[in-house]
């Protein structure tokens, strides 16, 4: 779970505010969910290619175990 809270850390992706769903024909959506004794948190965005939500995303979809051509 170091890596888990690494990563959190380097991209503060929690502390980004929700945005209203948008949605596309092509690209990633991007979705962090998290709930602790604070509550519960949301993070949606639209097709990031770089930045915080898609460095998290990338990690998360490593954990996964699953291959794809983006990493």
């Amino acid at each position: 779970m170091q890596a888990l809270s690494r990563i959190l850390k380097q991209t503060a992706v929690l502390d980004l505010p929700p945005v209203d769903c948008m949605l596309g024909a092509d690209g990633s959506q991007w979705i962090v969910e998290a709930a602790d004794n604070e509550g519960y948190k949301y993070i949606n965005r639209w097709s990031h290619n770089f930045g915080p939500i898609h460095d998290f995303g990338i990690f998360a979809l490593k954990l996964t175990g699953w291959r794809y051509e983006i990493y």
